[in-house]
């Protein structure tokens, strides 16, 4: 499996048949399904968030619907048609999907469990979720290394901002940039560890080792890259990638932060804030694209 590519060209990550069979079973425990379940796949079955709702479904014996390509009226005319009750969408889907003016005339009260991953959804649109669909709404944070939190319906009010707490058999952690590891409520880097973890990124031995921390006991953890707190409670929260994080006079400051403010304006959509590139003297262009 690959991933995204989001701090360079795309690793392969070798996955055991181990923790692909364990990806199947706490998927399904995680996400609620079982041999009732109707599954609406809607994203690129090359994707590894795909496969968290279409691995659990063919191994307790559900149903899958397979969309050939994504379109939000296709969508709501399947969801009612085929009783749907569970499915993956990244925000952007979810977005234009609740914008879409016939969105009212469909019966979507199918659905049991909707899941979301890939981006962060904003506070607004996960109440807008649970209120219109009527169901259960999970957001996943998650790696297809193999770790990840999930925040689920019971939480979705009290802890709207954080991303959830870990997957069953997972356990996360926060570091500072020597390794060592941070108490509850200080900001550092995400690292984490699971059944599901990788065996190693494909034929790239040194980044597969710059990836490791040890814990106490030898076991292995994933370092993300990823900027996050917990809180007293267990509950993750995702700030920004630890590459792009923007520093103004001294001060940290993170693009998800400011996005959210950005998209509380009723004339913005979506918005995706990055850190500036570093200026050359006397020019406006960046030193690389």
């Amino acid at each position: 499996m690959y991933s995204s590519g989001t701090t360079g060209i795309s690793k392969g990550i070798v996955n055991t048949h181990y923790a692909r069979s364990n990806f199947a079973s706490m998927t399904a425990l995680e996400f609620r399904i079982d041999i009732t379940s109707i599954s609406l796949v809607t994203t690129p079955m090359y994707t590894n968030a795909t496969w968290m709702t279409m691995l659990p479904t063919f191994l307790v014996g559900g149903t899958l619907v397979v969309m050939p390509s994504f379109d939000p009226l296709k969508f709501l005319e399947i969801a009612q048609a085929e009783r749907t009750t569970h499915t993956f969408m990244v925000p952007t889907q979810y977005y234009v999907i609740l914008n879409h003016p016939d969105f009212d005339k469909y019966d979507v009260s199918s659905f049991k469990y909707m899941i979301s991953a890939a981006a962060p959804l904003r506070q607004d649109t996960k109440r807008e979720i649970v209120k219109r669909f009527g169901c259960g709404l999970m957001e996943l944070y998650g790696l297809t290394e193999g770790i990840g939190s999930t925040l689920k319906p019971e939480d979705i009010h009290r802890k709207t901002t954080s991303v959830g707490s870990p997957v069953a058999g997972c356990d996360i952690r926060i570091i500072d940039n020597g390794g060592k590891e941070l108490p509850r409520g200080e900001i550092g880097e995400i690292i984490g560890y699971s059944p599901l973890l990788m065996k190693e990124y494909y034929k790239q031995p040194e980044k597969t080792a710059d990836a490791i921390w040890l814990d106490e006991m030898g076991r292995t953890y994933l370092k993300t890259g990823d900027l996050g707190k917990l809180d007293e409670d267990g509950f993750l929260y995702i700030l920004d990638r630890k590459k792009d994080m923007i520093i103004s006079g001294g001060i940290n400051i993170y693009a998800s932060d400011i996005e959210e403010i950005i998209s509380k304006h009723p004339a913005v959509v979506d918005s995706a804030v990055i850190a500036p590139f570093p200026m050359t003297s006397g020019s406006r262009r960046p030193w690389h694209w």
